[in-house]
């Protein structure tokens, strides 16, 4: 399997927000938007669809918890009631 950006994250020049044994979250580099932030896997997958359920379901809960704290950080347009 090719290397990607995300195979090497020590050499990451931003700030990881979240990390366990599975998946890493972090600033984007260059964001389009205050307050981008990537959810990767800790492994190598080409797509999500080859990813085990089991660490799909838990990048998918831990970007959950993301998206609810960078709603209280930044209220953005789209998430107000």
């Amino acid at each position: 399997m090719s290397e990607c950006v995300f195979c090497h994250k020590e050499q990451l020049v931003t700030d990881i927000i979240y990390e366990d044994e599975q998946v890493m979250a972090f600033m984007d580099m260059e964001p389009i938007n205050e307050g981008h932030v990537l959810v990767v896997p800790k492994e190598h997958y080409l797509d999500a669809d080859e990813m085990p359920d089991e660490l799909l379901a838990h990048l998918m809960s831990v970007s959950k918890k993301i998206v609810a704290a960078l709603k209280k950080i930044y209220n953005p347009d789209g998430s107000k009631k």
